[in-house]
């Protein structure tokens, strides 16, 4: 028998994956997961009828890493958990501080990646193109020793085409694309955040927060009492022996889309990062990422 979708109503998906209960126990198709700490990673668009965030394990944390969701009837998260595509924590080590990754729909910026040793100026964060996110801060500057360090800058952000439409309406808040007169544009994120100066020979001028990423929702309705969001990442914190490495710009925020009949949809956002603290007086803290966008567009 024909499985066959309302005239209408083909914009939230075909429900080919069923329902679907994030739990924090039990895996999810389309996802691997759930890591001991309940969180789940998507692998690909996953196109549900009832979607369930909810357990009794803790919270729990559904990443999209640039995927869709789609949910024919409803998706429904419940307290303290979360749906999300957020850049990376930066941090000291060089594995710290990664933007949200594309999938099918955009991602942001990587933060600029952590210095060590003396009088090491800090690395920028990565720049994104086609972008709606917000600019990651600049990396903390380092004026313990002899010189002023200097801290990596953030990312550049560059808006799609100026001939492109944003997409505030369906189905382009679906594709996640600007629309222009050259054709089409995937949309992008965030950028990265500068990573910290270091003027010590032991001190580690941090990375800075990654850039948030795309998150596209088609749910008809939503009840949503945790979080959506696409944040970018908090800067890493200075360290170092001779305290004199500084901290890491935090991220960008990222792009929030959903496209339901329950706009306005109420606990979204797509903040930037927090900048991260200077290992000592000489060392300074990185700069805040400004926030991203979220758009909202109504399905009746």
């Amino acid at each position: 028998m024909s499985n066959l979708i309302p005239p209408g109503q083909g914009i939230f998906g075909d429900k080919s994956d069923g329902d679907a209960v994030f739990d924090g126990t039990n895996p999810v198709v389309g996802f691997t997961g759930p890591t001991a700490a309940h969180i789940y990673t998507a692998t690909r668009d996953v196109f549900f009828d009832n979607v369930l965030i909810n357990g009794g394990v803790g919270a729990i944390t559904v990443q999209m890493v640039g995927f869709r969701l789609f949910a024919f009837t409803s998706l429904t998260i419940e307290p303290t958990h979360t749906l999300s595509d957020d850049g990376a924590i930066g941090g000291q080590t060089k594995n710290d501080g990664f933007a949200a990754q594309p999938g099918t729909v955009g991602g942001g910026g990587d933060g600029g990646r952590r210095v060590t040793g003396a009088n090491t100026n800090g690395n920028a964060g990565q720049n994104v193109f086609g972008a709606l996110g917000g600019v990651g801060g600049k990396g903390g500057d380092s004026n313990a020793g002899i010189a002023l360090l200097i801290g990596g800058p953030a990312g550049t952000v560059t808006a799609p085409d100026v001939k492109s439409s944003v997409p505030r309406f369906v189905p382009a808040s679906i594709l996640a694309q600007a629309l222009g007169a050259g054709g089409t544009q995937f949309v992008s994120g965030g950028s990265g955040g500068g990573g910290g100066a270091t003027s010590g020979t032991t001190s580690i001028g941090a990375t800075g927060g990654g850039g948030g990423g795309v998150l596209v929702i088609a749910a008809r309705f939503i009840r949503n009492s945790g979080a959506i969001h696409a944040r970018g990442g908090d800067g890493g914190a200075g360290f170092g022996g001779d305290n004199n490495g500084s901290g890491g710009g935090g991220g960008g925020g990222g792009l929030v889309l959903i496209s339901s009949n329950s706009v306005p949809v109420a606990g979204v956002d797509a903040n930037g990062g927090a900048g991260g603290l200077g290992a000592n007086v000489g060392s300074n803290p990185g700069l805040a990422g400004s926030v991203g966008l979220v758009i909202q567009v109504p399905t009746t």
